[in-house]
């Protein structure tokens, strides 16, 4: 966890503890790099929302209303600034400049 703060980098470890190597981007950031190597219309989203700090969200999903209160309210956050960061996972999403069509198509990325 040390390591995570520090650089925001999560890294294999020799016990086996975590599944996949990640980054940990301040919402900012992510705008920031997407920006930067050319997408246009950038925006991130937050995808849960606070609500996984409620703990064990099946049991929420036993109840049409809670069901509804848990999956409404996320979608109403996602765009929210000072809430993305709250998010567990958060996304961006940019649109491909037309430029990139008619470049080298031998690109992998």
């Amino acid at each position: 966890m040390r390591q995570d703060m520090l650089d925001g980098q999560r890294r294999l470890t020799s016990e086996g503890k975590y599944f996949t190597i990640a980054f940990f981007h301040h919402p900012e950031e992510l705008r920031h790099e997407l920006s930067t190597v050319g997408f246009k219309e950038v925006a991130i989203k937050g995808i849960e929302g606070p609500f996984w700090l409620l703990g064990d969200l099946d049991t929420y999903f036993d109840s049409p209303e809670a069901q509804d209160v848990l999956l409404d309210v996320p979608r109403s956050l996602e765009d929210e600034l000072t809430l993305i960061g709250a998010s567990t996972h958060i996304m961006g999403i940019g649109r491909k400049p037309r430029s990139w069509d008619n470049k080298d198509k031998s690109r992998s990325w």
